[in-house]
C-alpha cells in the first residue's frame, strides 16, 4: 500500500495513545512541520473517543492489533516508528520495531538512548521538543535503508530471547553464589 502512495509512512501506536504520558500531542505538532505531500502517518491502538480527524496528513488509524504476525506486519510497512513519549522506560513496541529493521525517532528521555542510537538506528530528539522530533521523523524516513540494518543489528545483539535469556541465567547464578557467600 506504501508503494501506491509514494509517501513515507510514519508508525505511531500504543495501547491507548490518548494516555498523555504517550505524547501524541507532540507527535501531532511534529507532523505539523513535514510535508502532507511526503508522508502519511499510521497510528495503531486503542484510539476510541480520540479526535484524528484534525490531523491534516494523509491517516489510517488501525484499531488494536493482536498477534505476532499482524504486528510485524503493521511495522514492516513503516519507515519510521515515532516514540513521542513523555515518559518511557525500556519500550516493548521499540524493540518490536527495530527488530523488524524499523528506524525508531524518539525522544531522548529514561531508557530510550539505551535503544536508539541516534543516527545510527534511529532519532534521539531533544525532550519534548516536536521540532527535533519533526527532525529526526525526516532523517529516519529519509535513511531508512542504512538505519534499518543497524537497527536490527541492535535487537538481535541485544534484545533477543537468546541474549535476554543468557543474561537472566548470569544473574541468577551470580545472585546464587552471593547469597551462599552469606
Amino acid at each position: 500500500e506504501r508503494k501506491h502512495s509514494g509517501k513515507k509512512v510514519i508508525l505511531f501506536g500504543a495501547m491507548i495513545p490518548s494516555d498523555r504520558r504517550k505524547g501524541l500531542d507532540l507527535l501531532l505538532r511534529a507532523i505539523e512541520r513535514l510535508d502532507v505531500n511526503k508522508y502519511r502517518i499510521v497510528i495503531f491502538g486503542n484510539t476510541d473517543g480520540m479526535k484524528l480527524d484534525d490531523i491534516k496528513m494523509e491517516h489510517l488509524e488501525l484499531g488494536s492489533l493482536h498477534g505476532a504476525n499482524a504486528m510485524a506486519e503493521v511495522y514492516n510497512m513503516a519507515d519510521v516508528f515515532v516514540v513521542p513519549s513523555r515518559q518511557e522506560n525500556l519500550s516493548n513496541s521499540v524493540t518490536e520495531a527495530l527488530s523488524c529493521g524499523i528506524p525508531v525517532t524518539a525522544f531522548n528521555i529514561g531508557g530510550m538512548e539505551d535503544m536508539v542510537e541516534s543516527h545510527i538506528n534511529g532519532y534521539l530528539a531533544r525532550p519534548l521538543d516536536a521540532e527535533d522530533l519533526a527532525e529526526g521523523i525526516k532523517y529516519c524516513a529519509e535513511n531508512k535503508e542504512s538505519l534499518g540494518i543497524k537497527a536490527r543489528e541492535k535487537a538481535e545483539k541485544e534484545f533477543s530471547m537468546k541474549v535476554i535469556g543468557e543474561q537472566y541465567v548470569r544473574l541468577c547464578r551470580e545472585t546464587c553464589k552471593h547469597n551462599n557467600n552469606n
